[in-house]
């Protein structure tokens, strides 16, 4: 499944583009994890930061910085 989000800025360089792509492409399977085993009721009172600090110290590797969540 592929899901997108959109947004408009005005007056973005080509570094920047480039940069928000770049981490778009290294958060979507990690989206796509935490949205498989914690969407919907089994995420109930849990947040994003809760999870990703879970995950990091079971010392889980990511391929994007924790603050990127």
């Amino acid at each position: 499944m592929k899901v997108t989000r959109i947004h408009r800025a005005q007056r973005v360089n080509k570094g920047k583009v480039a940069a928000l792509r770049e981490q778009a492409q290294r958060l979507g399977p990690v989206r796509s994890e935490v949205w498989q085993r914690f969407g919907s009721l089994r995420g109930v009172n849990r947040t994003d930061r809760q999870i990703r600090d879970q995950w990091l110290k079971d010392q889980r590797v990511f391929p994007v910085s924790a603050n990127a969540w």
